[in-house]
This record gives C-alpha cells, structure tokens and sequence, in this order.
C-alpha cells in the first residue's frame, strides 16, 4: 500500500504524520481535494487511519464524487537527460529499452524528453499518470536507484529546483498544478550517476540499474492496472 492512498471503497488505511484528527476535521481535510492522495503530513508520528465510509456519509460523498477512487488509463513513461553526457542520459535510455522489451501497450506513451522543454506540458497534461526515469543527484552510491512516489517526488523536486536546462521537471508539474492537469499518480525513478563527461556509454557501475529501473516501472504499470500482475 502507498502512503495516503484510497485502496478499497468501504475500508481505507491512510497513514500520515499528523495530530489524530476528529473525523468531521478529517472530513473537511478531504472535502479539500479532488485527487486521490491527501497530504496530511506533519508533526506527529506517522500511524494508520482506518475509515468506514458508511460512517459518515458526507465523507463518503466526496470519496465518490470528487475521484478519489480515479482509473488510470492512460500513463506517460517519461525518460530525461542528454545521451551525450554518459550516465546523465540514464533516464532517456531505459525508457528506450523498456519500450523495447515491453511493446505497445494501450494506454501506455513512451517519450523520450531529452534535456525537458516547454512543449512536455501537453503530454504531462494529457496523462493519468506519470512516471519519469532520470538521473538524480541524491548523495547515494552510484548506481543506486530511488523511486519517489506522488507527494515524495513533489517535495524532492521542490528541494532540487536547479537546471541546466530550459526548464525544469519541477516547473513542468507546476504547469500542470496551475492548468489543473497534474497526472493523479506520480513517480520518479531516480538512479544516482557515477559519469557526467562526454560519452554515449553508461558507466559499469550504472549500467545495471537500466533493468532495475525497468522492472521497477513495470511493478507500477501492474498496481496501476495497466499491466496484467505477474
């Protein structure tokens, strides 16, 4: 189960950071957002809610009618970076070979972003869901590979806000946030670089996270149900 997530109709688990709310404040927290992820982090200790919409009906009203149990149906695989800087274009080859190795699927697009520019807002905006494979800078090994998660990719973006290039993927998703069409589920896939110097090559220590990354994102597209499980 992902944190602050809907993952049953009758019954959700929502596990958060903050104060035990009284339900009629949890309710107005909820009536707040039309998405299906409610980021009630804070200042307590993480622990487990558990809701019977039955309850209470308002709650359950806008558990139906506002989305919070949204189908994914149409996913956009995004890899990034320059395949000219060895591991700096990671992102845009594993999405090449996953587009390989896995085949057309219907709701499914594949794109290759580059080094990010203005004209992704559309496909962003156009998708139920976004995943985005590329190089990050996390302090890790080189090699190691990271997804973030909805909420988690937000804040990480938010904290790495600088880029070399025309625009970054932090300010395509504001793009998105202000125009009211931020793909409902998110996730990042980060994979620390060892080599940022001229070169088409991966490094060896690299390399390997390719099909980590790949088998990574298939495990969402199934959770997701775009992708039949196992």
């Amino acid at each position: 189960m992902y944190d602050n997530k809907v993952v049953r109709l009758q019954c959700f688990m929502l596990q958060h950071e903050e104060a035990h709310f009284p339900l009629n404040a949890f309710c107005l927290t909820l009536c707040g957002k039309a998405v299906d992820t409610f980021d009630l982090h804070g200042y307590a200790q993480a622990h487990d809610i558990t809701f019977v919409y039955s309850y209470d009906p308002v709650a359950a009203y806008f558990i139906l009618a506002r989305g919070l149990f949204l189908s994914i149906k149409s996913v956009l695989i995004l890899g990034i970076g320059n395949t000219l800087l060895s591991d700096e274009g990671i992102g845009v080859q594993l999405v090449n070979r996953m587009q390989r190795q896995v085949g057309a699927v219907p709701g499914i697009e594949y794109l290759d972003g580059g080094t990010l520019s203005f004209t992704l807002a559309e496909p962003i905006a156009r998708a139920d869901g976004l995943i985005v494979a590329d190089a990050a800078r996390m302090g890790e090994p080189p090699g190691t590979l990271r997804v973030f998660h909805d909420q988690e990719m937000d804040s990480y973006l938010q904290g790495n806000r600088a880029s070399v290039h025309e625009v970054s993927l932090g300010d395509l998703l504001d793009i998105a946030r202000l125009s009211d069409t931020l793909p409902a589920r998110r996730c990042l896939i980060g994979i620390e670089p060892e080599h940022l110097d001229w070169g088409e090559a991966l490094s060896k220590t690299v390399e390997p996270a390719v099909e980590q990354g790949i088998a990574e994102i298939v495990s969402i597209l199934e959770s997701w149900g775009l992708l039949p499980a196992g």
